[in-house]
């Protein structure tokens, strides 16, 4: 159980916004797009469609990735948008493991209250959808960078306990992260404290896609 939460913990640090593992996960999506690229496919280790359409905009799978511990994620970015610095991101993942939806959003919410120290912007949110038996964290990280160089991130993460069409049972964790860069994240919180409830409302109804792991 111990060694399943700590690989939780490592792996949601790669959605994390942060200086120096947020500069390298960007790097390593852009150096595997490049390859995906050249070998003229992205590999859908989950199945997931190709496009999710949300909110009436079409995002294509541009990222995908097989971590230790069976942990499968996948990134969805709009068209003119590049994985270094999107506006928008959907996130697909899945974890195989016996704990549930609940325990994996407890273990990101703490993660966020240990970046308080040295991130004076994060902050979440964390509620339960009974009806839709999901767990909802709503939260919003910075890099602390200058106001130059500032990136400020807000995430809406729906953990799911799922059971995917070939039986494997894990959380899956569907999330909509929206970005801001240099100058631009003060009109961006401004939006965000306005619309945040209402984005979290349009996210919650996306439906939730199949998965089948194919390794």
């Amino acid at each position: 159980m111990n060694k399943l939460l700590l690989s939780i913990i490592l792996i949601t640090i790669l959605y994390s916004c942060n200086n120096s593992g947020n500069t390298e996960s960007r790097k390593d999506s852009v150096q595997t797009k490049q390859n995906n690229e050249t070998a003229n496919v992205i590999k859908n280790y989950l199945n997931t469609p190709q496009v999710i359409n949300y909110g009436g905009n079409n995002f294509n799978l541009l990222f995908s990735k097989n971590s230790p511990d069976n942990l499968y994620s996948q990134e969805y970015i709009q068209e003119g948008d590049i994985l270094e610095k999107f506006n928008q991101m959907i996130l697909v993942s899945f974890m195989e493991t016996d704990i549930s939806a609940k325990e994996a959003a407890i273990v990101k919410s703490r993660e966020i209250d240990n970046r308080k120290s040295i991130d004076v912007m994060a902050n979440y949110e964390l509620s339960e959808n009974k009806e839709k038996e999901e767990i909802l964290l709503d939260f919003l990280l910075s890099d602390g960078a200058t106001d130059e160089n500032m990136i400020v991130e807000w995430n809406s993460y729906r953990y799911i306990n799922h059971t995917d069409k070939s039986g494997k049972k894990g959380v899956l964790l569907l999330g909509l992260s929206k970005r801001a860069y240099g100058d631009e994240y003060k009109e961006f919180l401004s939006g965000l404290k306005v619309n945040r409830k209402k984005y979290n409302t349009s996210f919650v109804s996306l439906e939730i896609p199949e998965t089948e792991i194919k390794n």
